[in-house]
């Protein structure tokens, strides 16, 4: 998703299911604004970060949709095993140097009941062919 896309949502998706690794979901944080984020762990796991690669109960994470555009430093992206307390999730944006995200103590772990939907598509982006893009 980029700066300006217009997206649409299924509000309910996960009123029947529940939040896996690796989805893509809307959240609302605690100060009411809404973001989109990629679930990296859930409730008991491990994850850590070394540079550009994450580690998930110590097992290195395959993540082929992160992007590492030079933004943070090496530092900034290592973090120490972090254990994913009961009924929370760790979540991190795609673009892993521009994003604000679980990372960072003043955002933390998001409450699963946070969850507000899943994204499905791109309706409008000032990119045309951008529209009707899946959002995965």
């Amino acid at each position: 998703i980029m700066e300006g896309d217009r997206i649409v949502a299924d509000a309910k998706f996960y009123e029947t299911r529940p939040v896996k690794r690796g989805d893509v979901v809307i959240a609302l944080l605690p100060n009411n604004t809404y973001v989109v984020k990629r679930v990296l762990a859930v409730e008991g796991d491990v994850i850590a970060g070394l540079g550009d690669q994450m580690w998930l109960n110590s097992q290195p994470l395959q993540e082929p949709y992160a992007q590492y555009t030079g933004g943070l430093t090496f530092q900034t992206r290592s973090f120490a095993p972090i254990v994913v307390l009961s009924g929370m999730l760790f979540l991190t944006g795609d673009n892993r140097d521009m994003s604000f995200d679980s990372r960072a103590p003043q955002f933390g772990q998001i409450s699963t009941q946070h969850v507000r939907g899943k994204p499905l598509y791109v309706s409008f982006s000032r990119m045309p062919s951008r529209w009707g893009r899946r959002i995965e």
